[in-house]
């Protein structure tokens, strides 16, 4: 009979090097996010989207289109990408893509980001050259999760400085939308989910109440 002891020392080895892994990711990731968000914070002319006090969605059909698919309820989670401006602290998106422009960029899978063995987050195409573009907005779909989306975590907060990102998910209720940056979610201000308010915490709270 085979002595099976060098497999379970070999898997244990292999355990504690992925456990120590994803400390060393997480601690990367949190320094680095203190990092980022020191400078978003002190730079509110050159990062305007960070400090939106609320997001106008200003494009009805593509709202609706966003909607639609999310209320498919899709096993996968596919996205696309927007356009907005600053008008007076407000982000106002005046243009969300259809998830079919993916296939202009060749994307394998469609995929906007991916996600490597350690759960580590990165975006497919350039920041930089989808600024070039006019894009400076990023949507994502979540199949799963319901009210826990309401707390965005640090790998869906992944985007480029500067960006103002939406978050289409399903409740018992049905589909629904929320905004988000580096540093703030933002919740429907009613039913339309035209308009989406800066929410602490305890508005979210009472959002879902």
């Amino acid at each position: 009979m085979e002595n099976p002891m060098p497999f379970i020392i070999t898997e244990g080895v292999l355990m504690t090097f992925c456990g120590f892994m994803s400390i060393k990711i997480g601690l990367k990731e949190r320094f680095s996010s203190l990092i980022r968000n020191y400078e978003i914070k002190t730079n509110k002319s050159k990062y305007p989207f960070e400090h939106s006090k609320k997001v106008i969605i200003d494009d009805s059909d593509g709202l609706e289109m966003l909607l639609d698919k999310t209320a498919r309820k899709e096993d996968l989670e596919w996205g696309t990408l927007l356009n907005a401006y600053d008008d007076k602290d407000n982000a106002v998106i005046y243009k969300i893509s259809d998830s079919e422009i993916l296939k202009n960029f060749k994307i394998s899978g469609k995929k906007l980001v991916k996600k490597d063995f350690f759960w580590e987050q990165t975006i497919t195409l350039s920041g930089q050259k989808l600024a070039n573009l006019g894009y400076n907005g990023l949507h994502h779909y979540h199949p799963f999760n319901e009210y826990g989306n309401f707390a965005i975590n640090l790998v869906d907060r992944f985007s480029p400085r500067n960006w103002i990102n939406l978050l289409t998910f399903n409740m018992p209720e049905g589909p629904e939308i929320i905004g988000y940056n580096n540093q703030f979610v933002y919740i429907p201000k009613d039913k339309n989910k035209k308009e989406l308010l800066l929410a602490s915490p305890k508005k979210i709270m009472e959002y879902l109440s």
